[in-house]
C-alpha cells in the first residue's frame, strides 16, 4: 500500500499479522481494521485547522496531526506555534513516569520508555529548560517535581 492509496477511499485494506488484528478486536481496542485513515478524514473535515500528516518511513508509516488553532466547544483557542513547547512521545512518557514515581533513574526510565540512558538524559534537560519538571534535593536522595 502507498501514500496515495491511502490518500483515495477505495484503497483495498488487508491485516499484515491477522492473528494481532483478531487480539485487537476481540478484546474490543479496535472495532475494525482498514478503515483508519477514512474515518480520521472524516472526523478531522470538522476541524478546518487540522491537518494529516502522513510519510512513510522505514518499515511502515509516520502519521501525525497537527493545527494552528484548537476549536473547543464554541471557543477557539490559538496554539503556540513555538515547536519547542511541544512534548515529544518520549518526553512525554518520562513525565507520566515521573508522575507515577517522583524518584525513578534515568536507568529505570531508559529501560521503561526503550531508549538509551543517554537519550534519556537528553530529554530531561530539555524537559528541565522548558521548566515542564524541576529536581528537588539532590541528584542521590532528591526526587522530580512535574511542573502542570
Amino acid at each position: 500500500m502507498t501514500l496515495e492509496d491511502l490518500k483515495r477511499d477505495n484503497y483495498r485494506a488487508y491485516a499484515r499479522n491477522k492473528l494481532i488484528a483478531e487480539a485487537f478486536y476481540l478484546t474490543g481496542d479496535i472495532e475494525k481494521y482498514g478503515s483508519g485513515f477514512l474515518r480520521i478524514r472524516e472526523e478531522i473535515a470538522t476541524y478546518p485547522t487540522m491537518n494529516l500528516i502522513v510519510a512513510e518511513i522505514p518499515n511502515g508509516l509516520h502519521v501525525a496531526l497537527s493545527y494552528t488553532r484548537q476549536k473547543t466547544g464554541t471557543n477557539i483557542l490559538n496554539v503556540s506555534e513555538n515547536v519547542s513547547e511541544k512534548l515529544s512521545p518520549n518526553q512525554q512518557r518520562i513525565i507520566n513516569a515521573m508522575k507515577d514515581n517522583k524518584k525513578i533513574t534515568y536507568t529505570e526510565l531508559s529501560k521503561l520508555i526503550g531508549i538509551a540512558p543517554t537519550n534519556v538524559a537528553r530529554n530531561i534537560k530539555k524537559l528541565m529548560e522548558s521548566k515542564k519538571i524541576t529536581r528537588v534535593g539532590p541528584a542521590k536522595g532528591g526526587h522530580w517535581e512535574v511542573v502542570d
